[in-house]
Parts: C-alpha cells; sequence; structure tokens
C-alpha cells in the first residue's frame, strides 16, 4: 500500500484552492490562508498553528482530529464536515457558519464565537461551561432566559 506523503506549510501567504485530495497528516504554521477554498478534501489530523483563515470554505471534507491553535476563522463556511475529536484552541470563530457537520468529541476553548451559527448538527452530551451567553439562542429562545427560568426552579 502507498503511503499519502506529509505537508509541512510554514510561513505560507497564499490563497488556496484545493480539489479532491488528502492532506492528512499535514502542517501548517504560520501561514496566511485566507479565503482559501477546501472541497472534498481528507484533513483528518492536520496541524494548524497560528493561522489566518479568514473567509475560507471547506466542504464535504473529512476533518476528524483536527486541531487549529491560535488562528483566526471568522467569516468561514463549513459545510458537510466531519470534525469528529478535533480541537479548536484560541480561535477567532466570530461570524463562521457549520452546516451538516459531525462535531463528536470534538473541543473548542478559549474562542470567540460571536455570531457563529450552527445548523443540522448533533449537539447530544455537549458541555458548556464559563461561558457569556448575552444574546445566543437555541431554536430562537434566548439563553440567558433559560438560564434564568432553570435557576429559579433551583431555589
Amino acid at each position: 500500500m502507498e503511503t499519502q506523503p506529509t505537508i509541512e506549510l510554514n510561513q505560507v501567504d497564499q490563497r488556496l484552492e484545493v480539489t479532491q485530495s488528502s492532506l492528512s497528516g499535514s502542517k501548517f504554521n504560520d501561514v496566511n490562508l485566507a479565503e482559501s477554498t477546501f472541497d472534498n478534501v481528507n484533513l483528518a489530523g492536520v496541524r494548524i498553528r497560528n493561522a489566518n483563515l479568514t473567509g475560507g470554505q471547506i466542504q464535504d471534507a473529512k476533518l476528524p482530529g483536527l486541531e487549529i491553535t491560535s488562528a483566526d476563522l471568522s467569516g468561514s463556511k463549513f459545510n458537510d464536515v466531519n470534525l469528529a475529536e478535533s480541537t479548536f484552541d484560541n480561535v477567532n470563530l466570530s461570524s463562521v457558519k457549520i452546516q451538516d457537520a459531525n462535531l463528536t468529541g470534538g473541543q473548542i476553548q478559549d474562542a470567540m464565537l460571536s455570531g457563529l451559527q450552527i445548523t443540522n448538527a448533533d449537539l447530544r452530551n455537549v458541555a458548556i461551561a464559563d461561558c457569556l451567553f448575552e444574546g445566543m439562542t437555541i431554536e430562537g429562545v434566548l439563553v440567558t432566559e433559560l438560564m434564568a427560568v432553570y435557576r429559579a426552579a433551583k431555589v
């Protein structure tokens, strides 16, 4: 069986359009890939650090085990993606749109989620702690109102 070569990008400033490719296990460090497109790609186990990925599009992609640290993904779109067991640490996910995604076992910590939209996702067993909820809604209901009702019922 032939093995797929691992790619390592360091200090790259380039808009990419990647289609029907496997970049699994690759490393992207100190990169500016703003407005890049990844369509029908395998990015399993990819490590991304210190990156600008603003306005990008990732669709029909396998990303299990993806690790993103210290990155700006604001305004990006994820559609029909597998993000199982993925980790986002110290990332800006403002105005990101995630649709038809598998987020099973994933972790998001120290993140900016203002304006994030998640649609048609399985959120079973999701835990949210030590977060600001102002303006956050679930099915159109303000989370701050839900929390107030919950806390009042506990007394």
